[in-house]
């Protein structure tokens, strides 16, 4: 044990209290003498907690393994160096003589209830979990190594820089490792073995050995580095030198501004902005918005554009088009009908159709006699030579066309037209200029009234029914009378008649035509457009084959567009994390050296070490032990909780002798009027619990409110009355989900019935009562759902728990 053996206990600004603050927080035992292991006195000294010194730790002021004590009796405060040493601990004081080195420590754990009295201040308001477990035996000195000072205070092991006075806080193994330095705080992580500390802005900046980094939640990178890694994914992302390019794990380069993504093999090139995938090897272009594969003519095949709608599974459909022609698939099946020149085709019953006209061929001139012919909407026509027939179902008509002149014929009528000038029979009339030939006549209609005739050799004038001459003799007009009149007269209405059938014809034909020079054209179109589709057709099984592998590799090329969409965003986000990390190194130089130091440090193969040893509570005091927290006048009205959250840890080997007291157990009375207490998933292993009526492990009282749960312990409990393996008197409170194997000793009184599983004492007194005389009873409850801790040392087998994870 080592000599002169002082104790001393600190806490967090929020629960502080001074000598004189009346208000609720935590203060240690006033000043006292015990006796330890050899008779050695043991101190504990109450300090006024809102002046906590400040000092840095020398190592080279540590030059054996002499242990770390506090100030002995009649000293309030711990004293720094006054030798002139800077950052020195004084290594001696006044009042017990001895000669050690002086720190004082802070503690914010469930250890510091070791120094915690009850009495007028004594109370712990706040919520409390344990961080590991707590065994209250024995006891080592205090070591340095490594540079960091390992001290045991209040039975919790803490560790101290000596290069800089900062404690170092938490495991490796319990990834809470971290000490603060000037209000920034450094933490260990396992990832990479590094030293961490979180910036305003949520970056974290590292050091590994010298190596500095910075992430995020999910980003990480090096100083100087050209990779940042996704954490999350477990992804790297290596920055090309332009800043704009980034190559994923996978070989993928993307570049963030054109917003294209080629493979590591060069194989493809995806366009994100255009929807497109485009292959190195044959050029093909697929098209993930349209669904289109486009592949260009190579010099075995013509290429192909290929467009799928569906993909079920009855089939594939859509079209291709192959070679200037358009097949329509559907199902899987190549359909009769094809597309070409904007004409639909079926070269099978020879149809075109275009402009909304289906022209049906039934002869295309290929044949002995040249003739052709078909169906053009509803007319038929023929073209035979230079004769076209064309029939619309109710007439026909026929054009034949000869060297000077064109027959035409349409029902009864026929007549030979050359210009505008119609023959039929003996009569010629010219439709322009109004004159009729008949035989040796000759009619010049000017008007429906007047006109001339040349008759017998003579030249006639007619007008309004008269008739005039020129006299050859004298050269005056006279008027014609008697029967050559007449006949001029005949001969002038007949010309009419003549020239207004001729007229007719005239009409009709330019008409019928015009008709069939266009179904002429529309055929031989037609004719044309089968011939090209027959020779540039593609047999029907390599259309569905070349179609079947569009639909493949549209559908293999989504797969694969959706994948270098999902790595353009991924390298996106990469290099803007990458920007923003790499400023935050730069930004951050300053950092360094802590960062450096505290990296050296974590390296300590101490770290996590929870324990050396504690003095066995069974010494404090004068031998009464621990003395329970709170009491009837300034109950315990905090919450603690064993479950840190991964792990539940228990408490071992506390002592507790005070026979002449009530309340008696880790805390004395918990709860008051306005404020319950709270007690989560507390395990108590060989508890050691005297004392006198209302006595048991966790609490004597336990009362207005409040609760118990998920918890268990295992000892002895001594005493009159009220007596309990878990609480000696439940008063308006609960307890449930928890369980005891305790030996209940109660003297010369007769034992109550033991407490069950899922207790729920509102209003009500609930206690275990003491046996008769030299009897002695085992309250327990059923195990609870909560997994209780792996006993460190002596753990009762009697205590099984049950490794259920409850609601709560």
């Amino acid at each position: 044990m080592q000599s002169a053996n002082g104790v001393s206990i600190y806490t967090n600004a929020a629960q502080v209290d001074g000598d004189n603050d009346t208000s609720n927080g935590i203060n240690a035992a006033q000043s006292r003498a015990e006796k330890g292991t050899d008779d050695t006195s043991t101190y504990y000294t109450k300090h006024d907690y809102k002046n906590i010194p400040s000092f840095n730790i020398d190592g080279t002021a540590y030059t054996d393994g002499t242990s770390v004590s506090v100030e002995g009796p009649g000293t309030t405060a711990d004293k720094l160096s006054s030798s002139g040493a800077d950052n020195k601990i004084a290594t001696s004081y006044g009042g017990n003589g001895a000669t050690t080195i002086t720190t004082s420590l802070l503690v914010n754990n469930i250890d510091q209830l070791q120094d915690i009295e009850d009495g007028t201040y004594g109370n712990l308001d706040g919520r409390y979990v344990l961080s590991r477990d707590i065994n209250a035996k024995d006891d080592e000195h205090s070591y340095i190594d490594d540079g960091i000072l390992y001290k045991m205070t209040d039975g919790k092991l803490t560790k101290w820089s000596t290069k800089d006075g900062v404690a170092i806080t938490g495991t490796k193994s319990g990834v809470n490792l971290s000490k603060t330095v000037d209000n920034i705080t450094i933490g260990y992580s396992s990832d990479g073995n590094k030293a961490t500390t979180t910036l305003s802005d949520g970056t974290i900046l590292s050091n590994s050995n010298g190596t500095v980094g910075a992430e995020n939640t999910q980003w990480s990178t090096t100083d100087g580095a050209s990779v940042v890694t996704d954490k999350t994914a477990g992804n790297s992302y290596t920055i090309q030198s332009d800043k704009k390019s980034v190559v994923d794990q996978d070989g993928r380069t993307s570049n963030t501004a054109a917003k294209t993504v080629t493979d590591k093999d060069n194989t493809y090139t995806a366009d994100i902005g255009r929807n497109t995938v485009t292959h190195t090897s044959d050029n093909s272009v697929t098209n993930t918005e349209s669904k289109t594969v486009t592949k260009a003519a190579g010099t075995s095949d013509a290429g192909y554009t290929a467009t799928i709608t569906t993909d079920t599974a009855a089939g594939t459909s859509g079209t291709i088009a192959i070679n200037d022609i358009t097949y329509q698939v559907t199902d899987g099946k190549v359909g009769d009908t094809v597309t070409y020149g904007g004409s639909s085709v079926n070269a099978g019953t020879s149809t075109v159709t275009a402009g909304g006209v289906t022209t049906a061929v039934t002869e295309n001139g290929t044949g002995t006699d040249g003739v052709k012919a078909g169906t053009v909407a509803d007319d038929r026509v023929t073209v035979n030579g230079t004769t076209t027939t064309v029939n619309d179902g109710s007439a026909s008509y026929q054009i034949t066309t000869g060297t000077d002149a064109v027959t035409y014929t349409k029902g009864t009528k026929s007549a030979s037209i050359s210009g505008t000038k119609v023959t039929t029979g003996e009569v010629s009339a010219d439709t322009s200029a109004g004159t009729v030939i008949k035989g040796d006549t000759t009619a010049v209609i000017t008007s429906d009234t007047a006109g001339s005739v040349t008759y017998s050799g003579q030249d006639y004038q007619v007008a309004d029914g008269t008739v005039t001459m020129t006299d050859s003799t004298t050269g005056n007009t006279v008027t014609v009378e008697g029967e050559d009149a007449e006949n001029v007269l005949n001969i002038f209405s007949d010309a009419k008649t003549d020239l207004s059938d001729a007229k007719s014809i005239y009409s009709d034909y330019t008409t019928d035509a015009a008709k069939a020079q266009s179904l002429t054209k529309t055929l031989d179109a037609a004719i044309e457009t089968l011939k090209e589709v027959t020779e540039k057709s593609t047999p029907d099984d390599q259309v569905q084959t070349t179609f079947q592998s569009a639909a493949s590799q549209l559908q293999s090329d989504t797969a694969l567009f959706n994948t270098a969409s999902t790595a353009l965003t991924n390298a996106t986000t990469a290099l803007t994390q990458y920007n923003t990390l790499q400023k935050a190194i730069s930004n951050n130089t300053e950092l360094d050296p802590a960062l450096k130091q505290a990296y050296d440090e974590f390296q300590s193969e101490r770290l996590d070490d929870t324990t050396i040893h504690n003095i066995h509570s069974d010494k404090w005091d004068s031998g009464k032990g621990f003395n329970p927290l709170g009491s009837s006048d300034a109950p315990f009205t905090g919450t603690l909780d064993g479950f840190s959250g991964e792990t539940v840890f228990g408490l071992y080997n506390l002592t507790i002798n005070r026979p002449d007291e009530d309340n008696v157990g880790l805390i004395s009375v918990a709860g008051s009027s306005d404020n319950a207490a709270a007690f989560n998933n507390i395990h108590l292993y060989s508890a050691a619990i005297t004392g006198k009526d209302k006595v048991g492990t966790v609490a004597g009282t336990l009362q207005q409110g409040s609760s118990l749960s998920w918890s268990g312990t295992a000892g002895t409990v001594k005493g009159t009355e009220s007596l309990g393996g878990l609480v000696g008197l439940v008063d308006g409170s609960s307890i449930w989900d928890s369980s005891s194997s305790a030996t209940v000793d109660g003297g010369n009184r007769p034992a109550a019935s033991p407490v069950r599983s899922r207790m729920a004492a509102r209003s009500q007194m609930c206690a275990i009562l003491a046996p008769s005389p030299a009897q002695k009873t085992s309250a327990a409850l059923p195990a609870m759902s909560r997994a209780a801790p792996s006993p460190a040392r002596e753990a009762p087998s009697t205590i099984t728990p049950t490794p259920t994870t409850p609601a709560r």
